[in-house]
C-alpha cells in the first residue's frame, strides 16, 4: 500500500455514562496515538441508536482500510445486535476493509499493526 491506511473506529465514546473513566482517558490520547503510526485516523463516538447510521455514513465517504469495532459494542451481550449491524454495514460500504479488533483503546495501535505495515509495526 502506498498512501498511509485509513482506520475509523466506531464506539460509544467518552459522553457515555457507560464507559469507565480509564478508558475514557485512554481514548483522548488515542488520536495522536494513531496519527504517530502514520496512519488517516477518524474516531467515531456514537450512542448505540445512532452509531450504524454514522458509521454507514462515514464508510460511504472515503476510502476506509480498517475498522475498528470498540469493544463496547462487541463485548456487552446487550449490543449483540447493534455489533452484529456494525459488522454488516462494513461488509456492505468498505468490503476490502479489515475488521480490527481491541481490548481497549490502549490495544487500538497494536490492533492496526498486525494488519498494515506501519511506523514500529509488522505486515502481516
Amino acid at each position: 500500500m502506498s498512501r498511509k491506511p485509513t482506520i475509523v473506529t466506531i464506539g460509544p465514546g467518552i459522553d457515555s455514562p457507560e464507559v469507565p473513566e480509564h478508558i475514557k482517558a485512554q481514548l483522548k490520547e488515542l488520536d495522536g496515538q494513531m496519527r504517530g503510526l502514520g496512519v488517516n485516523y477518524q474516531i467515531v463516538h456514537a450512542k448505540p441508536e445512532e452509531c450504524v447510521e454514522k458509521l454507514r455514513q462515514v464508510l460511504s465517504g472515503s476510502q476506509v482500510d480498517g475498522v475498528v469495532i470498540g469493544n463496547g459494542y462487541r463485548s456487552a451481550s446487550k449490543f449483540t445486535v447493534v455489533f452484529e449491524q456494525l459488522v454488516n454495514v462494513v461488509r456492505e460500504c468498505a468490503p476490502s476493509a479489515k475488521l480490527l479488533f481491541n481490548t481497549t483503546p490502549a490495544d487500538t495501535v497494536d490492533a492496526v499493526r498486525r494488519w498494515f505495515p506501519v511506523e514500529g509495526g509488522t505486515e502481516k
